[in-house]
């Protein structure tokens, strides 16, 4: 069976998503501290929840009122 780009790029992406649940796995086993998995997440580029509704709601794809509904606001200590 001959693959083309597609299904090569989506193996790919399939071994790379299980090797990241292994390491944040292996993180929560070792009880890292929320921040430092905050952070290695951010560092990988994701977006929070509250962040990424911010983007959409000034593409307007959601209201603030919705995202304010839905996203938790951490306050910082």
């Amino acid at each position: 069976m001959e693959l083309n780009f597609s299904q090569t790029g989506t193996a790919q992406m399939c071994v790379f998503r299980g090797a990241l649940e292994w390491f944040f796995a292996a993180l929560v086993k070792r009880h890292a501290p929320l921040q430092e998995i905050k952070s290695l997440i951010k560092g990988l580029g994701h977006r929070g929840l509250l962040e990424d509704g911010l983007i959409k709601t000034s593409k307007g794809l959601t209201s603030i009122e919705e995202i304010m509904r839905v996203a938790y606001v951490e306050q910082d200590s």
